[in-house]
Order: structure tokens, then C-alpha cells, then sequence
């Protein structure tokens, strides 16, 4: 057999993991120093993008995630520990088969979630995220948008000014990496 697997290039390298995960420290950090100095935009935009980055979720399926998908699996009462978890719906399955899979939601991402739900205040029956009529322009610019907001200020000083171009990810980067 001539089969192979060829080399794909992750385009998520571990340049881009590090400043992800050091924008949702600071970000989780914010929250509870000064949860007001966080915009509403960030909150949404910074939960859509840690979704997609933990599970490579396609637009359509955070399309159909609801408030009632994101669960406290444990509580540890001795220091405050908490385990959540998301059900998604899986990619592609038949039109009336409605399916989920739980995934593991790290504790830092939980809690940035959990902000924007009650900054929202959306109910628990209530979509996690309204997207519009095209699920997939409004998760790249919610994705590309917040990447942007937790890189370094010397990228974005130079982007602002015209001397480098923005690098701009699509959900499949995120799929393919997870």
C-alpha cells in the first residue's frame, strides 16, 4: 500500500498556546480583582475562544450549546475546588439524533464561562451563545478578536501602525490541533 500520513503543520504552536493561556490567567485573574474593568465583548469573545481551543468545536456546534451544557461535576469543599465539564453536541449526526458528549472544562475556563452567563444574565434554557444567521464569521471574528486583545503590546503597537499584518486563525486551526 502507497498510504501515508503526510506532515501537517499545526498552526497553533506553543508560542501561541502560552500567550492563549496566559491571557486566560490574567483574564480569570481580572475577574476577580475587577471583574467591572472587564468588558462584556470580552467575556464573550474569550469564552467562545476557550471552547474552541479545548474542544475544537465547530461554529455550528457552539451554535447549539446551551447554558444547561456546562456542568459542576465535583466540589471540594476543604479549598474551594470545583470539576466542570460541557456536553457538545456531536459535528455530524443524523437531523433527530440530538447526542452529546461531555468534556472535561478546565477550572480557569469554568469560571470565565460562568461570568459571561451571569454578566448576560442568560437562563438556564437559554443558548449559551446567539451568533446570528452565520455561526461561522461570528466565531472567527470572536476568536481573531481576542486573540488579538491577549497578545503582546509591542504585536499590537506594531499592528496598529501598519508594520506587521494581524495573523488570523480560523476554528479549524483549533479542530485540528485539539
Amino acid at each position: 500500500s502507497n498510504l501515508y500520513y503526510q506532515e501537517y503543520e499545526d498552526r497553533i504552536d506553543y508560542p501561541l498556546i502560552t500567550m492563549i493561556q496566559q491571557g486566560f490567567t490574567t483574564l480569570g485573574y481580572d475577574l476577580v480583582t475587577k471583574p467591572q474593568s472587564v468588558k462584556d465583548h470580552t467575556l464573550l469573545y474569550a469564552s467562545m475562544l476557550g471552547l474552541v481551543y479545548i474542544s475544537g468545536l465547530r461554529p455550528v456546534q457552539l451554535s447549539k450549546l446551551s447554558v444547561n451544557d456546562i456542568k459542576q461535576d465535583t466540589t471540594r469543599d476543604l479549598d474551594n475546588f470545583h470539576r466542570y465539564s460541557i456536553l457538545i453536541p456531536y459535528a455530524k449526526q443524523a437531523r433527530y439524533v440530538h447526542e452529546k458528549i461531555a468534556v472535561k472544562l478546565p477550572e480557569e475556563l469554568a469560571n470565565i464561562v460562568l461570568a459571561y452567563i451571569g454578566r448576560y444574565k442568560l437562563c438556564s434554557d437559554e443558548k449559551l451563545f446567539n451568533m446570528g444567521d452565520n455561526a461561522a464569521k461570528f466565531c472567527q471574528l470572536a476568536i481573531n478578536t481576542q486573540l488579538f486583545d491577549f497578545a503582546p503590546e509591542a504585536y499590537k503597537s506594531a499592528v496598529l501602525r501598519g508594520e506587521m499584518i494581524q495573523k488570523k486563525y480560523s476554528y479549524s486551526d483549533f479542530r485540528h490541533h485539539v
